[in-house]
């Protein structure tokens, strides 16, 4: 995910042709806002991104056309797949629609980014390194199958579908009504139309309703890389302190100097 950077574009295509390359809506809106002003086409554009299926995509495009036919032909001209949910790509099982993640990085390496470059490396190096240690620590006092933020978002959606009635219709496949929608879920494709379960690996209150009507434990259903063990794998690996200078082996090339 970028900043839609002509620059980073022609990278990202160069150096990872085969990755889904998506844009912030932040940056997106940003370059919106310069020519179609208010609150309101602010909200519409937000709610398009928000989109997880075509059928609220529609919608909420019909929605924006209706308060400017200018501001529609200007995100009807913008690629979906880039920023808006439902068009993502499945498999990553990430549904975020803000870069955040690389700005925070970002600052997180702004002292180093102005040292010289073995400084920088050397500053990154104790970064990371005291990151991963408290990450080890951190995860150690753990209990249960699912990382803690995920667990409280799974508790909310379990608390949400008490409002969905469910209709079975056999070999794992629901109609379920939650207010005015109706919506299809499928627990062996791992699927509703609502696709919020598809994108980000968390059931929706749809699915959880049907869990319950099952008796499925609600945990089970959320993909594995929100579960404790793999946050572990993730930071299993610890970067190895560097030895004096005096210890460093001579490579014997030739001397770099500072620029001018």
């Amino acid at each position: 995910m970028s900043d839609k950077q002509k620059g980073l574009i022609n990278a990202v295509q160069k150096v990872f042709p085969h990755a889904e390359h998506r844009f912030c809506v932040r940056h997106l809106y940003q370059n919106f806002h310069k020519v179609h002003k208010g609150e309101q086409l602010k909200n519409d554009l937000w709610s398009i991104a928000r989109s997880t299926n075509d059928i609220a995509y529609q919608k909420n495009m019909d929605q924006i056309k209706s308060h400017s036919e200018a501001a529609y032909k200007w995100v009807e001209k913008q690629a979906p797949r880039t920023w808006i949910k439902a068009f993502f790509n499945p498999f990553p099982k990430c549904d975020i629609l803000l870069n955040n993640m690389s700005e925070v990085f970002n600052s997180y390496i702004l002292e180093a980014r102005e040292l010289p470059v073995v400084s920088a490396l050397d500053n990154m190096h104790i970064k990371l390194t005291n990151r991963i240690v408290s990450k080890q620590r951190e995860s150690d006092k753990w209990t249960g199958r699912l990382c803690p933020k995920i667990q409280k978002k799974l508790d909310k959606f379990v608390e949400w579908a008490a409002n969905c009635m469910v209709q079975e219709a056999g070999k794992g496949v629901f109609q379920v009504k939650s207010f005015n929608s109706t919506y299809l879920v499928d627990l062996n494709m791992n699927s509703c139309d609502c696709k919020r379960w598809e994108l980000s690996g968390i059931p929706c209150h749809h699915v959880l309703a049907c869990a319950r009507h099952e008796r499925i434990e609600p945990e089970s259903l959320v993909h594995p890389y929100y579960t404790v063990e793999s946050y572990k794998k993730a930071y299993a690996y610890n970067i190895m302190p560097l030895r004096d200078k005096g210890h460093w082996e001579k490579m014997h090339g030739i001397d770099v100097y500072p620029p001018l």
